[in-house]
């Protein structure tokens, strides 16, 4: 029974890395890439799935500070605002823990993860 339960909690793990693996193919057109934002960002991924209690890892939280000082332009961000909205469902990211991450890390960002803004739209 014991390996059933860590099989259930490896599935979301590969499919994040074959999702990371598949945006590799489609290059964002920013200094910062879609592929690389989410290997930054493997250690908040526990996390962002509901499988680790608050507040998100001190290795989450140094991986939300390296991708804010990636983001330094407004292309970076839009680009990543992208990346976000294009995940697929079956990785499990739950949006409010998402949008949690910063504010845990106390780590300024901006970029807002949510999948129902405008990316457009950001400054």
């Amino acid at each position: 029974m014991g390996s059933k339960m860590s099989n259930r909690q490896l599935a979301p793990t590969v499919l994040f890395f074959l999702f990371i693996m598949f945006m590799s193919s489609s290059p964002v057109n920013s200094v910062i890439t879609c592929q690389e934002a989410l290997t930054i960002l493997v250690p908040c991924g526990p996390f962002a799935r509901g499988m680790a209690p608050p507040p998100p890892s001190k290795a989450c939280c140094s991986s939300m500070r390296t991708l804010a000082g990636k983001a330094t332009t407004r292309a970076d961000r839009i680009a990543l605002c992208n990346c976000y909205q294009k995940l697929p469902p079956s990785l499990g990211l739950k949006p409010d823990r998402v949008k949690a991450i910063p504010k845990y890390c106390k780590v300024k960002i901006s970029i807002p993860f949510d999948p129902k803004v405008n990316c457009n739209t950001i400054p």
